[in-house]
């Protein structure tokens, strides 16, 4: 596709949206009921008429609804309208908001039987999170919703959850599971006639081939736009635009990719989408400022950070200065690049507050820096002084009875160099104090690194060969091995996969625990699901293990946690337990509450724990043994499990006999009254 092929086809969708833009505007609705159950009904059923227009006059609507509702006592309306309020603030780029708002509407829902609602709500949680980069929480939501989907028949679900899982696979950097579940969902758009759903799956067609076609990828986006503009979706178009633009700058098509963003900006001016304007704004700075178009880089990012500082976007507002920043080194305008990067620094560590080594890197720089910016302040204060001290000679063999005022003004003078240059002395010591701490923390990390280097090479090589050897195995003597060995090299290989899945999930879980980067939002958690759903994880290995489970539960057992984290510490609970078990063994799970507090305890009798180990047992400073089966692992699992306990306000501990075996007991909160 020749560059004047792909600027006509633009100029072409942007008059489109030009003249989507004229198009008739709501009518305002009059809600003069006679009563409030009345009014809240007639909202309700009008609440999605903005969904494809103008998202704020609609949260102004489901807010007025919210309050009726909660009035009322009307639990449903209250969900329908958190809903739409969270849908409303995602179009408008708000996805913090959005997030709070599609939560609230999930608690209410935890006690429901509405699947229909659920899965919907499922699913815009899911696109919240994935842009939250909360993907694991994503795909199972998604996962949830294509089951409650498909037990309802409902077509137009099942297509939105696998558009969704999709694209996660492709953050992901699976592109091959990314393109299997959009051609699923694309199939299925086309045979019911779900224009939505067509129009998604080509924006995400389009995403797929951007990198390998741009042609290709413009056609599919081609397709998504007049399919929006078909349905009228407005907030859909403009992120559609965003991302023809993103397509065009990657390909070297500048002018094109400023036409389109251009496009966009008017679309979310005009649904007073703010932080979608800014973004747009930013996009474009970063575009001039590769285009060495610097005036027009700098415009357009003090714009989207006068935007951003007006709507408390910090992280935003960074964003900006970083930009600005990187744009004066370039026009080698050191002091207000230093200055740029001094508030991006600055700003950052306030939302961060993280001291990693790549912040460590980034004081040096700054250290450096500045000492530079110093050493040139005290040369040109020298040089100064230099100069006074030739007119202060001039004026003595001039003006000799002024000898006394001079001396004393020299004095002063002298005085304040001295005072200027011990705050410079103190200001560097502190500096060089702060590196000490940051070096101290650096050999810190790297211990840590080497700890995890070692379990790579020691826990993941043996399973990595032992997987190895049953799959040549297997791959060699397939023509000759009866079905039922050929069915349990499967079998082995299918444990062995998931033993080893484990482990690298509890490797990325102590990663991110190190940066403190853990999913904690707390909501409502269904402990009965979540350990059933721990349970059936481990089946297969129980079942080679011939270990019985026994469960105690109540009828409802609700906590408030995090459902990852605690999902985390349940699968680490129960592989800990068969992994001590003898065969044939036995694992008793009780949920109990007491207290305002759920009590989980997970008891085996297997090995139990020597007395030495126990003290250390949920720290690092244990070496891994291995199980009753000569399981492997990483020693890992249950420093994670105190962590993140700990992190949902709750706490954990043992107690265990040697050769009797032993029982950890997990105590969480209950929910929060009002969440």
């Amino acid at each position: 596709m020749s560059r004047s092929t792909v600027r006509v086809l633009l100029l072409l969708l942007i008059c489109q949206i030009y003249l989507f833009a004229e198009s008739e505007k709501i009518d305002s609705t009059n809600y003069s009921s006679t009563t409030d159950k009345e009014r809240l009904t007639g909202i309700v059923t009008h609440a999605s008429r903005y969904l494809h227009s103008s998202p704020w006059e609609g949260i102004k609507e489901a807010e007025l609804g919210l309050s009726l509702a909660r009035k009322c006592n009307d639990t449903y309306s209250e969900i329908d309208l958190l809903y739409y309020t969270a849908y409303y603030y995602h179009l408008l780029r708000d996805f913090s908001t959005a997030y709070e708002y599609i939560t609230s509407a999930s608690n209410l829902m935890v006690n429901s039987t509405d699947k229909y609602r659920k899965a919907r709500i499922d699913i815009l949680r899911a696109r919240i999170e994935i842009i939250l980069t909360k993907y694991q929480s994503a795909l199972n939501l998604l996962a949830d919703a294509v089951a409650l989907g498909t037990g309802l028949h409902n077509n137009e679900i099942i297509c939105d959850a696998h558009n969704y899982i999709g694209i996660t696979h492709y953050i992901l950097k699976d592109k091959e599971k990314a393109k299997g579940y959009i051609a699923k969902a694309f199939a299925l758009s086309q045979e019911i006639g779900y224009q939505e759903g067509i129009a998604l799956s080509n924006e995400h067609k389009g995403f797929l081939t951007l990198n390998d076609s741009l042609p290709e990828a413009l056609t599919y986006i081609t397709k998504a736009l007049e399919l929006r503009y078909q349905i009228g979706d407005r907030p859909g178009i403009s992120d559609v635009l965003e991302t023809v633009a993103v397509a065009l700058q990657m390909n070297n098509k500048v002018p094109q990719a400023i036409d389109s963003l251009k496009a966009a900006l008017a679309m979310r001016r005009e649904m007073h989408s703010t932080k979608g304007v800014a973004s747009i704004y930013s996009y474009l700075g970063l575009i001039y400022r590769k285009e060495k178009k610097y005036q027009s880089a700098i415009d357009n990012t003090l714009e989207s950070i006068k935007i951003r500082k007006e709507i408390g976007d910090l992280r935003g507002v960074a964003f900006g200065y970083n930009i600005l920043g990187n744009v004066y080194e370039e026009l080698k305008d050191y002091k207000t690049a230093l200055e740029y990067q001094k508030n991006y620094k600055e700003l950052t560590d306030s939302i961060y507050n993280e001291n990693s080594a790549a912040q460590a890197s980034e004081i040096l720089d700054k250290f450096n820096s500045e000492q530079h910016r110093k050493n040139l302040e005290h040369l040109e204060k020298a040089a100064s002084l230099q100069k006074n001290l030739i007119i202060i000679a001039g004026i003595f063999a001039v003006l000799g009875l002024a000898f006394i005022g001079v001396v004393i003004n020299r004095s002063l003078y002298r005085r304040k160099i001295q005072n200027e240059l011990e705050q410079n002395h103190a200001a560097i010591t502190e500096q060089n104090r702060q590196l000490i701490a940051l070096h101290h923390q650096l050999t810190v990390v790297n211990q840590q690194h080497d700890r995890l280097f070692s379990i790579i090479a020691g826990d993941l090589k043996t399973p990595f060969s032992m997987l190895q050897d049953d799959t040549v195995a297997l791959a060699e003597n397939v023509d000759l091995l009866p079905r039922d060995q050929i069915m349990a090299k499967i079998r082995n290989i299918r444990i062995r996969s998931k033993h080893m899945l484990s482990l690298l999930d509890q490797l990325l879980l102590w990663a991110k625990l190190q940066r403190r980067k853990t999913d904690i939002t707390a909501t409502n958690i269904d402990l009965v699901m979540l350990m059933n759903r721990a349970i059936a994880y481990f089946e297969e290995v129980a079942e080679d293990k011939r270990i019985l489970f026994r469960r105690t539960y109540p009828a409802h057992a609700v906590a408030y946690g995090s459902n990852n984290s605690v999902d985390s510490i349940f699968r680490n609970l129960i592989s800990n337990a068969i992994k001590y078990s003898h065969a044939g063994g036995e694992i008793s799970i009780v949920i109990s509450e007491n207290a305002g507090k759920f009590i989980i305890s997970i008891a085996d009798n297997g090995v139990g724990i020597e007395p030495a180990v126990l003290k250390h047992i949920f720290s690092l400073d244990i070496t891994p043994t291995k199980g009753t089966d000569n399981e492997e692992g990483a020693g890992l699992g249950l420093y994670i499990c105190k962590v993140l306990a700990e992190a949902n306000n709750g706490s954990i501990a043992v107690e265990s006999t040697l050769t009797h075996g032993s029982v950890f007991t997990l105590i969480l909160p209950q929910p929060v009254t009002g969440v």
